[in-house]
């Protein structure tokens, strides 16, 4: 697969097939892979977790401790297969219960034991650390793979640090509060709900990352081979995958880093300052408004409102600003394919690319609120206005 990528990239750069070609192509090559068994897509992991919910009356064995948790800085949760989930109730106390389904051949008494035997706390006044210790041989596997760990706490309840690990296994974080917070799964997605973080750090070998709704400082999110979506409110925030696509929206950040190596980037957001960087991938960006860059523009000093980097090598680039929009400024780089910038119905960019490295700078009046770098090798660079209402909604 690799050697077939290289080559439809090799023929786009010798122009003997245009970058549309090249995209159809190289999307074509992604759809005849057969997908892998150990990196299910979020939406399947999903279907999944909703099938292991509705077979709860099946299950054939539990562990449960509940304990006042509310002196706990630090929690940790330690599963080398398994999913976890961490969710918050109206009770005054907090429950970690672990569940697995029947299995034949199996009886309940010595199900029960085997999870009185696998799992590990250890607790202090200030700190809970349960794990799951890991399978030695096929038998603790074949059962550590139905394994559920569900923590609820109360919904007031917030710690300095918390860590949830899993090799195999889904997390699904909702309501968490912490000041530091670390998931890490090796095969299978990451969801989070309504969060509220000072830091966050997120990495998922095979599978999905998706954050709704976060409120946090700084958030980097990390997978291999998955999309990665996320809306919500940040300072920091850095995604970086290398087979997905990433996707944000209802965003509003001080600073965004974008990467994959192949996949698409499509953001709308509102932003001080953003960088868009792929491979082999579009990049589509909707630069919103919000009350904080209104209010900047009231108080402008001289300083940036927006910057913006997008750069790609095989694939088109596609900016959008809402209209009304003034003090646009920047440059395009590009090889192949239409340049061209139309801002509230007024051109200031318009140039075909032949094969060679071409460069174009434009300003929009005199004043420069918002910078555009945009930079494609084999693809067509789009920047224009649209009306609020027919942007597509957040």
């Amino acid at each position: 697969m690799h050697e077939e990528r290289t080559m439809i990239i090799r023929m786009i750069e010798e122009g003997k097939i245009t970058a549309e070609q090249g995209l159809a192509l190289l999307e074509a090559l992604e759809q005849s892979q057969p997908q892998s068994q150990a990196a299910p897509t979020l939406e399947q992991q999903e279907d999944q977790d909703e099938e292991h919910e509705l077979s709860e009356s099946g299950q054939a064995a539990e562990w449960t401790s509940t304990f006042d948790a509310s002196r706990i800085e630090r929690m940790e949760f330690t599963a080398y297969d398994g999913s976890i989930k961490y969710q918050t109730w109206d009770e005054s106390y907090t429950e970690v219960k672990v569940t697995f389904r029947e299995l034949n051949g199996w009886s309940v008494r010595a199900l029960n034991e085997w999870l009185n035997q696998s799992i590990l706390v250890s607790r202090s006044e200030e700190r809970y650390i349960w794990t799951m210790k890991p399978a030695d041989n096929d038998r603790d596997r074949e059962l550590e793979n139905g394994i559920v760990i569900t923590i609820h706490v109360p919904e007031t309840q917030s710690f300095e640090y918390f860590k949830a690990t899993t090799m195999n296994g889904t997390l699904k974080i909702d309501k968490l509060l912490s000041e530091t917070a670390e998931l890490t799964t090796n095969n299978g997605a990451i969801k989070m709900n309504d969060t509220r973080l000072e830091n966050l750090k997120s990495t998922s070998m095979n599978g999905a990352i998706k954050l709704e709704s976060g409120i946090m400082e700084t958030a980097e999110l990390k997978t291999t081979n998955g999309k990665i979506h996320v809306s919500g409110k940040y300072e920091k925030l850095n995604c970086h995958t290398t087979n997905g696509k990433i996707a944000l929206h209802d965003l509003i950040a001080e600073q965004v880093d974008l990467h994959t190596q192949n996949g698409n980037i499509d953001a709308a957001a509102a932003f001080e300052q953003m960088a868009c960087k792929t491979q082999n991938g579009a990049i589509s960006v909707q630069v919103r408004r919000s009350g904080e860059t209104e209010q900047r523009k009231e108080t402008f000093n001289g300083e940036l409102m927006s910057e913006l980097q997008a750069e790609t090598q095989n694939g088109a680039i596609n900016i959008v600003y809402e209209e009304g929009v003034i003090g646009v400024c920047g440059e395009f780089k590009f090889s192949r394919g239409r340049a061209s910038c139309m801002l509230n119905g007024e051109t200031f960019a318009d140039m075909q690319g032949e094969g060679d490295n071409q460069t174009i700078a434009f300003r929009q009046g005199d004043e420069e609120y918002h910078r555009l770098d945009v930079t494609t090798s084999n693809g067509a660079i789009h920047v224009e206005t649209i009306p609020v209402k027919n942007l597509l909604p957040s």
